[in-house]
């Protein structure tokens, strides 16, 4: 029972690390952008 709540909680992870991945990218993308 275990194995599969690992398998969750690291889709979990992950999943949350991609979205907080492309808001920084296009956060940052769209600040250079006002920059320039």
């Amino acid at each position: 029972m275990i194995a599969p709540r690992v398998v969750i909680d690291l889709n979990v992870i992950d999943g949350t690390g991609r979205r907080l991945f492309f808001w920084v990218m296009s956060w940052e993308t769209s600040s250079v952008g006002e920059a320039l």
